[in-house]
């Protein structure tokens, strides 16, 4: 059986978010542990092209995808 869930590393234990099933008290289980990128808001990018590099990435967005 394979489970695929998300837990917080806390005080050396990984708590999951959700709760396991089908396993018993005390099973062993192997963990493999894949830490997620944390997500950048797009707040943090505004003010960081000047407005003729917006204007220029628009066109090209609107060229690439032809809005």
């Amino acid at each position: 059986m394979t489970q695929t869930l998300e837990a917080v590393y806390e005080n050396n234990m990984l708590k999951p978010l959700t709760p396991l099933q089908g396993l018993l008290e005390q099973q062993r289980v192997e963990v493999i542990v894949s830490v997620q990128a944390k997500k950048q808001s797009l707040r943090s990018l505004v003010g960081t092209l000047t407005q003729n590099e917006a204007q220029e990435m628009q066109r090209t967005i609107e060229e690439e995808f032809e809005c």
